[in-house]
């Protein structure tokens, strides 16, 4: 019966913090621009007539250049 334990009560050992170096990483790498740009991309490539997806695209691109 060692291995057998109750479930406790409170949520205090979640796992919070953990990821926050990737996280801030990812974010000061405009890794999510630079994945949204990829995607648009490959939607364009398909959806060539796609006036908001140019329109976003250039936003984009200001913003990353």
């Amino acid at each position: 019966m060692s291995g057998l334990h109750k479930a406790k009560k409170t949520k205090k050992h979640r796992k919070h913090g953990r990821n926050a170096a990737f996280c801030l990483r990812y974010k000061n790498e405009n890794r999510e621009e630079k994945n949204k740009l990829k995607k648009l991309v490959k939607h364009l490539a398909v959806f060539n007539n796609d006036r908001c997806a140019v329109h976003c695209l250039a936003n984009l691109k200001k913003i990353l250049a």
